[in-house]
C-alpha cells in the first residue's frame, strides 16, 4: 500500500495503517512498492477528536490501495494478449476472487473510498455493481497510447464525494508509454475538503526520469489544491496522495520532488520560499511499515507526532 496524506488524527492512522494495510497483507492482496504516507499542508491540530473527521452519514473516513494486477474484462478481440483473460469464465473466476478478498478483510462494509490500478474500464464498471452497498467510481476517459488498463476510484454514493477531471501532464513527449492519468476525487465535510490523488507511476523497471516528471506534476496540482489563488474563506484543505508509484519507500523523488520527510514535525511550518517554487512538504508514512518501534524526538504522550509503530 502506497499513501501520501495530510495529517490525521490517531484514529484514522490506526484504521489504515493496521487494518488495512496489514490485513491486505494477510488476504495475498499485493502491496505495491513504493510511497507510504502522511504529509501535505499542517492544517489539522494535533489531538483532534475521531468526531472531527465524520460527515453526518459516516463514523469515520476509511480509504484503501489495491494494485489489481492485470484485472481486464473479456474481450474476444484481445484473448491473444497475455494480460487479457482468454475466456469469459477466467474474468469472471477473478472479479469473484477479487470481491471475496474484500468480504474477508472488510465484510460488507468496504472502505468509504477504495482505489485501485490494473483495471480495464469496463471491468470497474462491472465491478462496482457487486460492491454490498451504493458506490460509484471515477476512471479516465480514453487517451493517447491508452493500453486499457487503469486506475479507478471506487467511493460511496451519497457520502460528500465527488470526482475531479483527471490528472496527467501536458508535456506529453516527455512521458513514457503507457503512463496513466491520475485520479482525484474530493471529499468535502464540515468546512474541510479533502482532495484524494489515485496513481499508477510509470513501471519501476523503466525510466525513472519519467517517474520524477510525473513527481513535478504532483507537486504542483498540490500547491495549487492546497495554496488557491482565491481561497475560499474558511475552507481547510488536505491532500492524500495514494498509489503504485512504483519507488522505493525511501527514495529521493520522494525526498527531492515532493519534499517526504519522515518527521511529522517538519510539515508543521512553511519556509518562506516554499511559495516562490511551489513546494508543499509532505509526511512520509514509509517509514512505519519498515519496521520503527521509536518515536522520534517527542515525549510519549505525543508520540502520535512523529514517524515509529
Amino acid at each position: 500500500m502506497d499513501v501520501l496524506n495530510d495529517r490525521t488524527t490517531k484514529q484514522r492512522d490506526r484504521k489504515q495503517e493496521i487494518q488495512i494495510s496489514l490485513e491486505l497483507v494477510q488476504c495475498n492482496m499485493k502491496v505495491s512498492r513504493g510511497l507510504s504516507g502522511v504529509g501535505g499542508q499542517a492544517t489539522i491540530p494535533v489531538g483532534t477528536p475521531r468526531s472531527w473527521f465524520v460527515s453526518k452519514s459516516m463514523k469515520s473516513l476509511t480509504f484503501a490501495w489495491w494494485n489489481l494486477h492485470n484485472f481486464a474484462h473479456y474481450d474476444s478481440a484481445r484473448r491473444s494478449d497475455p494480460r487479457w483473460p482468454k475466456r469469459k469464465k477466467e474474468y469472471e473466476a477473478k472479479r469473484d476472487r477479487i470481491l471475496a478478498a474484500l468480504d474477508q478483510v472488510f465484510g460488507k462494509d468496504y472502505p468509504d473510498l477504495m482505489a485501485v490500478c490494473e483495471i480495464t474500464r469496463e471491468a470497474a464498471q462491472e465491478l462496482v455493481t457487486r460492491f454490498p452497498s451504493p458506490f460509484s467510481v471515477s476512471v479516465s476517459p480514453t487517451y493517447p497510447l491508452d493500453d486499457g488498463f487503469q486506475v479507478a476510484v471506487f467511493y460511496r454514493s451519497g457520502a460528500g464525494f465527488s470526482p475531479e477531471l483527471p490528472l496527467i501532464s501536458t508535456d506529453r513527449e516527455d512521458l513514457a508509454e503507457g503512463t496513466r492519468p491520475m485520479i482525484p476525487v474530493h471529499f468535502a465535510f464540515s468546512g474541510h475538503m479533502i482532495r484524494f490523488l489515485a496513481c499508477h507511476w510509470t513501471a519501476f523497471e523503466d525510466s525513472r526520469e519519467a517517474r520524477e516528471r510525473l513527481a513535478d506534476v504532483v507537486r504542483r496540482d498540490t500547491h495549487a489544491f492546497l495554496e488557491p489563488t482565491v481561497p475560499k474563506p474558511g475552507l481547510a484543505r488536505h491532500i492524500v496522495v495514494m498509489g503504485d508509484l512504483n519507488e522505493e519507500p525511501m527514495s529521493p523523488i520522494f525526498e527531492k520532488r515532493l519534499i517526504g520527510s519522515r518527521d511529522r514535525e517538519s510539515t508543521h511550518g512553511r519556509h518562506w520560499r516554499d511559495s516562490k517554487v511551489r513546494r508543499i512538504r509532505l509526511y512520509n508514512a514509509a517509514w512505519r511499515f519498515l519496521g520503527e518501534q521509536v518515536a522520534h524526538g517527542v515525549a510519549e504522550s505525543n508520540r502520535w507526532e512523529a514517524a515509529g509503530t
